[in-house]
């Protein structure tokens, strides 16, 4: 097994590798645009900068993550209808998150259960999170209307990229006390 995804455990199921793995659907298109389990590559400065912020803070399951994927873009046109719009993933970090993550910090850090958070995808109007044990990891709306679960980073993002279902992503309720005051709205 390559270095680079050594020690990256999630839970007791193994290692990154094998998270992917089981979401062949993704590695076979991951496969298609170049990638290799040896691929690693420097972390970009938009991590450098976000890891330097006061919340969120780099851990080596994330750094190990974004070596590998980072910089890859994916694109899915579901049911492969034209008038569908097609799906975006992209293993980096959009232009506005970051001043959108400055503001849903300490929400983000509660939703997953006061561990150290690390956004490593974004797939939509989603961001996908893990924290620095790799056990935990959150698909979240950007605009907090809606926030799945799962062990695997890769199942959140199969969920929300093809579309598929998944017993392993567990959709996570969200209350007012869960969302910043500015998206707060729909619950008054």
């Amino acid at each position: 097994m390559p270095e680079l995804w050594e020690g990256c455990f999630i839970g007791d199921k193994g290692d990154m590798l094998a998270a992917l793995r089981a979401c062949p659907r993704l590695m076979g298109d991951l496969r298609r645009v170049g990638w290799d389990e040896l691929r690693a590559l420097p972390l970009s400065s938009e991590h450098t900068t976000l890891a330097s912020k006061a919340f969120y803070h780099s851990h080596t399951y994330a750094e190990a993550f974004l070596e590998s994927l980072g910089g890859i873009e994916l694109v899915h046109s579901p049911g492969g209808n034209a008038s569908t719009k097609p799906r975006r993933l992209a293993f980096s970090l959009d232009d506005d998150l970051e001043s959108h993550l400055g503001v849903a910090d300490y929400y983000v850090m509660q939703l997953l259960g006061q561990t150290t958070p690390f956004p490593v995808a974004t797939v939509e109007d989603f961001i996908v999170f893990v924290d620095h044990t790799a056990q935990k990891n959150l698909l979240l709306e950007r605009e907090f209307r809606s926030c799945y679960r799962s062990e695997n980073p890769f199942k959140l993002i199969e969920y929300i990229f093809y579309g598929t279902t998944d017993p392993a992503v567990t959709a996570v309720p969200l209350c007012a006390a869960d969302v910043p005051p500015e998206f707060r709205r729909r619950f008054a």
